[in-house]
């Protein structure tokens, strides 16, 4: 029976004993406050992150890595805590930190490699394909376009913005400039808002994240289009629009998508909750060139 959770939650036990510690002493010496409270709060928060960051590295995994991403609640509980106990120049102030990376590596270095069996369904692309043959035939325009739209991306794109906004309103009277830089920045994460899109015509593919441009190809420019598996974190870092191997990647969610190689020899990854109907769609565009 295939683990709910593949990557360990013992590794987690410094940042949890380093917060758990400093609220317990906060307690024994009557040092309770606002702080505190704050720092549990904040430390729980990245704890959560930090999981659910471990997991996405570990099912990522094709063998045993070292996860650096795993020491960062290590990191930030020990310097929260270091910051809440000791006094400016106490040895405590990076003591504790130093302590709870080395033991969160310890562990990291003891876990061991479980693999993780990613189901993958391919879809059958018959009906698109018959779609865009049709089109052609009859000299008619086709579209095809592809969303990746997580709820967090959204959610950073509204909370985030709303915030900065507020932000820059209250900051007007005493700096106009920084409120103008606040108040842009909203705008440009409230041009986030609706996630990555892709979109496949004869002309070309172009990739669009909210309202922004990111990539525009022109069919005339594309030598290959085919499936591709990646790993976000261990390759690229992260998710968003990346650089990793000679590639530039755009994606959200998932790890397949569509790997673009232009005549020129560029690399560009474009992620796709359904890469083989976005494959097939840039082959046709593809072929269309050749004929």
């Amino acid at each position: 029976m295939r683990p709910k959770m593949v990557h360990p939650l013992w590794v987690h036990i410094p940042a949890v004993a380093v917060i758990a510690g400093t609220v317990a002493y906060s307690v024994v010496h009557g040092r309770v406050s606002s702080e505190v409270a704050v720092l549990a709060v904040m430390s729980v928060f990245y704890i959560g992150l930090s999981v659910l960051g471990d997991e996405l590295w570990a099912r990522q995994e094709t063998r045993k890595t070292f996860n650096w991403l795993s020491l960062f609640d290590e990191a930030l509980a020990g310097f929260l805590a270091g910051t809440i106990i000791s006094s400016p120049g106490d040895t405590a102030l990076w003591l504790m930190p130093v302590c709870a990376v080395a033991a969160g590596a310890i562990l990291e270095l003891a876990r061991t490699y479980r693999p993780f069996e990613q189901r993958i369904v391919h879809e059958d692309t018959s009906a698109l394909d018959q779609q865009i043959r049709e089109s052609r035939a009859v000299g008619r325009p086709w579209l095809y376009c592809d969303v990746q739209n997580p709820w967090w991306m959204n959610v950073i794109a509204v909370v985030s913005g709303v915030w900065l906004v507020v932000a820059g309103v209250t900051t007007y009277r005493d700096a106009a400039w920084l409120a103008a830089v606040l108040l842009a920045i909203a705008a440009f994460l409230f041009g986030l808002y609706g996630g990555l899109r892709t979109c496949v015509t004869s002309d070309g593919v172009e990739v669009r994240m909210g309202i922004f441009r990111m990539l525009r190809i022109r069919t005339a420019d594309i030598a290959t289009a085919e499936l591709h598996t990646f790993s976000p974190l261990r390759e690229f870092g992260g998710y968003g629009i990346r650089y990793g191997k000679g590639i530039k990647a755009f994606f959200l969610r998932g790890n397949r998508g569509v790997l673009i190689t232009t005549l020129s020899g560029r690399k560009y990854l474009i992620g796709s909750d359904h890469p083989e109907r976005l494959a097939a769609a840039i082959c046709a565009v593809i072929e269309q060139q050749i004929r």
